[in-house]
């Protein structure tokens, strides 16, 4: 990975956000300052063992030099996802991209990553494919975000989730290796306790028949917050960044 090219500034949130060129033309997105850099890897290592590298983008933990006044900065590098974030689509039902086949992908890998930060600025739709960026919130107490709850509540309540636990119980011990290792590597205090909850979570899915049982489990059933399950307690954060 060579040096810093060109440096373009992003909307930000709790974090500070670059869109980074490389020298060698590498193109991705630098957050630092905010979150947890190595959630966003721990949410690429899930999504390699379980088939969503095409949501997905690859992330590491790069030092980067940034423009005057930052410097020097530590930080998450993931790679760039071209497309259109959700809140800028008007055609209504867009956002949710053409196969909903990932949309469900979607809303059960934000679950196990605990993912509580999916809104409208946090997936970008490319020619009908959702893509889905910004997991520096991931590995939260809060397995919550307006997109899951949304779409489970809404749109698949009477779905099965077996089709789309499956990936996780098949590659279960490798996806808790996989983080492990990742948040050892990088020294994450009490890295054990967001495995463990990760592990949880893919387990407590995998009993609930569907979507909408899911959500009676957790409390999140009626239309305002009143769920204490999955080791959340008391109302989810304002996650918007």
């Amino acid at each position: 990975m060579g040096p810093v090219s060109k440096i373009e500034p992003l909307g930000g949130g709790v974090s500070q956000t670059r869109k980074v060129t490389l020298e060698d033309g590498t193109v991705g997105c630098f957050k630092w300052g905010g979150g947890l850099p190595e959630a966003e890897v721990a949410a690429w290592e899930v999504a390699k063992q379980v088939g969503m590298e095409d949501m997905v983008p690859p992330a590491v933990i790069r030092e980067m030099d940034m423009a005057p006044p930052h410097g020097r900065q530590r930080g998450s590098f993931a790679e760039w996802m071209d497309g259109t974030t959700a809140e800028r689509i008007s055609e209504p039902g867009a956002q949710w991209g053409n196969d909903e086949h990932d949309v469900m992908r979607a809303a059960m890998f934000d679950f196990v990553i605990g993912n509580c930060d999916r809104h409208e600025g946090n997936w970008v739709v490319d020619d009908g494919k959702i893509r889905l960026i910004d997991h520096n919130l991931a590995l939260s107490n809060y397995p919550f975000s307006e997109f899951f709850r949304e779409i489970a509540r809404t749109r698949m309540a009477d779905t099965s989730l077996a089709t789309y636990v499956k990936p996780y119980l098949d590659k279960l011990p490798h996806i808790l290796a996989a983080v492990s290792g990742a948040m050892a590597q990088q020294r994450v205090p009490a890295y054990e306790k967001v495995v463990s909850d990760m592990e949880a979570r893919i387990h407590r899915a995998a009993s609930a028949a569907t979507w909408g049982a899911l959500l009676e489990e957790l409390g999140w059933g009626s239309p305002s917050w009143s769920g204490s399950a999955a080791g959340a307690s008391g109302p989810p954060p304002n996650a918007r960044s």
